[in-house]
């Protein structure tokens, strides 16, 4: 999800990686797993924690609008409203 992990994560994101390589070759202390479950959370990696990570959506400009805007027909139509006209 952009906007959400930035480069001063970069750190503890290299640990949890480090741990589910331990994991994955099976020599996984006790304590690593306690720090796995601790890492997932920080970055949102399960259902609970991911439900509290909200991202501002970047602004639209006004070029932006007008260059996605639908381009309409001769007769004033979009072709999804002439579409739903059908």
């Amino acid at each position: 999800m952009p906007g959400v992990a930035f480069y001063s994560d970069r750190t503890a994101f290299e640990a949890l990686v480090r741990i589910v390589y331990q994991l994955r070759k099976g020599t996984l202390s006790n304590h690593g797993y306690t720090l796995l479950l601790q890492f997932t959370a920080r970055f949102a990696m399960n259902p609970a924690d991911r439900s509290r990570v909200s991202v501002e959506k970047d602004k639209e400009s006004k070029l932006s609008k007008f260059l996605n805007k639908p381009k309409s027909t001769a007769n004033g139509t979009t072709p999804a409203v002439r579409q739903q006209l059908q």
